[in-house]
């Protein structure tokens, strides 16, 4: 939420039929209702408002995972480039350096000519 208002984009508009949209995630068919109370949890809400906030889910991937997964079609490109991006990227990298800790003056002739090379 931010300023009062859900960011990813609820309430959804009502449409009585599926169509596509210029950013390649349709308007989902969205039915209004006829004019009445739904009672969820010991709450009454407005049923026309319910339908708004409703998400696309599939039954069979909520059964075959027991979780809630939002399952929406998208026709753009930019999805797919993204998907790309996160499949094939690399792992992160870091650079370390490990040293020995001496005591000076605790030192060879060798050493110094050593750490040179390196």
């Amino acid at each position: 939420m931010k300023d009062g208002k859900c960011t990813k984009g609820f309430p959804k508009p009502l449409s009585e039929v599926t169509k596509g949209n210029v950013a390649g995630y349709p308007v989902y068919r969205r039915r209004r209702r006829e004019a009445g109370v739904v009672l969820i949890n010991g709450k009454e809400y407005d049923s026309e408002t319910i339908n708004q906030w409703m998400v696309p889910y599939n039954p069979y991937l909520s059964q075959e995972y027991n979780c809630h997964i939002n399952v929406e079609v998208c026709t753009a490109i930019t999805p797919v480039k993204y998907l790309y991006k996160y499949v094939y990227k690399g792992s992160d990298k870091a650079v370390i350096t490990v040293e020995a800790v001496r005591e000076e003056g605790n030192q060879t002739q060798i050493e110094p000519n050593e750490t040179l090379r390196i």
